[in-house]
């Protein structure tokens, strides 16, 4: 035991080092080769595309998720005594102290991970800059994800614990064996679709943005790529910002009631907020690292100030432009090049028509509360916890 607390820290030690250093540590989950979502497979007699295998794997990723917590609402709504409600309480107040120290850990090891994945992936293996940000994103959600789910296994096991043994009482074998049977498949089943939903994500839109739109060239060949992801970014953070105001907007506990067309706007400027910071951050790849995140327009007019010779401040344009030389050398393009103003411009227009979408959307959801089903698929709703009947 001596020796171990003396020496314990050598293996680690050299597994850290041949992980980092050796040659042949080189291979990943980025080396992978991702079949093209536009190829058509034949499924039964019918022809579907990659893209649709992975949108029919997410609908049985959500009915599986409605599966765990259907079993979560039908347990927690059987008989208990009421001892054995209050040790079942005891356990879950123990079993919250032990997450809330487990999360300190899961933290402290996810940034010694970001350290490895970002050292590997950068500068071992060239891969660019936002594309390793997007594998430290995912690796974070993901372990966000599994803690979640760590969280509702153990909410619902101490249900079943005690009507568990509730039910034992009656002298019956079947309720004794079901009731942890459907606890355990109901955390399974939530485990295995979560942690799917986030591969079928990373694959849809991810895959999308980085893989087709940067190293598929689907940016220069199809020109509204861009635009098209840009307009459901800003769609989907409206309805983020959307739900997370409009549950604290519902709270018993907050001291303010915010109106529908309050909650609108600040879900409005929350989506918009977002895209103006992803704009700085393609700003500050293409300063720092010349990553051309904006892309380029080539235009046909300029209008600048610079180019009055009195210095007097007047605008003057100059128009029918069809070539540009560099120290001496034509550009080869039609018409000026001009440096990710346009790109930059455009993307903020179609985040802004995202956001004034879900927006209203959002704003007539509240105003009739609950009759609209396009936002009620993305806006969670509150439940009141009632105190549970429990036979003496």
């Amino acid at each position: 035991m001596r020796f171990l607390k003396k020496y314990g820290w050598i293996a680690p030690a050299i597994t850290l080092f041949l992980c980092l250093f050796s040659q042949t540590a080189q291979a990943s989950e980025i080396d992978l080769k991702i079949p093209l979502l536009d190829v058509e497979y034949n499924f039964w007699g019918h022809a579907v595309t990659g893209s649709q295998i992975l949108l029919y794997g997410l609908i049985v990723c959500a009915l599986g998720m409605l599966f765990g917590f259907y079993e979560f609402c039908k347990i927690k709504k059987m008989p208990a005594h009421k001892s054995m409600l209050n040790m079942a309480s005891l356990i879950y107040e123990t079993c919250k102290t032990y997450m809330k120290q487990q999360a300190v850990l899961l933290g402290i090891l996810e940034a010694f991970i970001a350290v490895c994945i970002f050292y590997y992936f950068f500068f071992l293996n060239q891969t660019p800059l936002p594309m390793v940000m997007n594998i430290l994103l995912w690796s974070v959600l993901g372990i966000l994800g599994s803690f979640s789910v760590a969280w509702f296994g153990m909410r619902i096991n101490t249900y079943a614990n005690a009507r568990t043994a509730f039910a034992s009482l009656k002298g019956k074998a079947f309720p004794v064996m079901s009731l942890p049977l459907r606890s355990g498949m109901s955390i399974g089943v939530l485990l295995i679709c979560v942690e799917l939903v986030m591969m079928i994500i990373i694959l849809l839109f991810i895959f999308a943005a980085e893989i087709l739109g940067e190293l598929g060239c689907y940016f220069i060949t199809y020109p509204y790529w861009d635009s098209m992801l840009h307009t459901t970014t800003g769609f989907l953070c409206a309805a983020t910002g959307f739900a997370l105001i409009d549950i604290l907007n519902r709270n018993s506990r907050i001291k303010f009631q915010l109106s529908p067309v309050y909650v609108a706007l600040a879900a409005f400027c929350f989506s918009m907020t977002v895209g103006v910071m992803w704009e700085f951050f393609e700003f500050g790849m293409d300063r720092l690292f010349h990553m051309d995140m904006q892309k380029d327009t080539v235009i046909q007019s300029v209008t600048s100030v610079m180019l009055d010779p009195t210095n007097s401040n007047i605008p003057v344009t100059i128009d029918g432009i069809h070539s540009v030389a560099v120290n001496g050398q034509d550009l080869g393009f039609d018409g000026y090049l001009d440096i990710g103003l346009y790109d930059t411009m455009e993307d903020l227009f179609v985040n802004f028509v995202g956001a004034v979408v879900f927006s209203t959307i959002g704003y007539f959801y509240i105003k009739h509360r609950g009759r609209g089903k396009l936002a009620r698929a993305f806006i969670p709703t509150i439940t009141e916890e009632e105190p549970e009947q429990t036979p003496e």
